[in-house]
């Protein structure tokens, strides 16, 4: 019994540390706390990967982002003074906006997609729902960007890691 319980505490540390340090890390991200128009420019004409959505350990995931119909992609592209967003979602096509403020908060707005069948219609379900939950995003240099939703109480929950590729 003594064993178990030292093997449990030094998985529960191990856990603890590891998720400790990804959220420990919030404080070098640049996002947060730059104007609106450093968040733009850096999302400006640039195309991201997910490599983690919420929930998606729990079901079938599309190896490297890639499915029948193509890479699963967000792109931000500034548009008469907005930015507007586009991208692959699995087996469909989306559009939308994307609100950026001056704290970091981030909202997508009027998201319009296709309506094809795929196989991992799952996936692109927690996709979608990741982008219209985001409330926060930050960067962490110019190579990845972080979705976090708001919990009401001032928390935020990583919902959403991207990976910046060329366009």
């Amino acid at each position: 019994m003594k064993i178990l319980k030292k093997i449990f505490f030094a998985s529960s540390l191990a856990a603890a540390l590891v998720f400790g340090a990804c959220s420990s890390q919030s404080g070098s991200y640049i996002a947060a706390t730059a104007p609106q128009e450093d968040i733009a420019a850096a999302l400006d004409n640039s195309k991201w990967v997910p490599f983690f959505v919420v929930g998606e350990s729990n079901i079938s995931v599309p190896p490297n982002a890639q499915t029948e119909f193509g890479k699963i992609f967000i792109s931000f592209k500034r548009e008469r003074g907005k930015t507007a967003v586009y991208g692959m979602s699995g087996a469909n096509i989306f559009r939308g906006e994307a609100e950026i403020k001056n704290d970091g908060e981030i909202e997508f707005k009027n998201i319009t997609s296709t309506m094809r069948m795929g196989r991992f219609a799952e996936y692109e379900a927690l996709f979608l729902k990741a982008l219209a939950d985001a409330k926060f995003a930050e960067l962490a240099g110019a190579s990845t960007l972080f979705l976090y939703d708001d919990n009401f109480n001032g928390e935020r929950t990583l919902i959403m890691k991207l990976e910046r590729i060329p366009n």
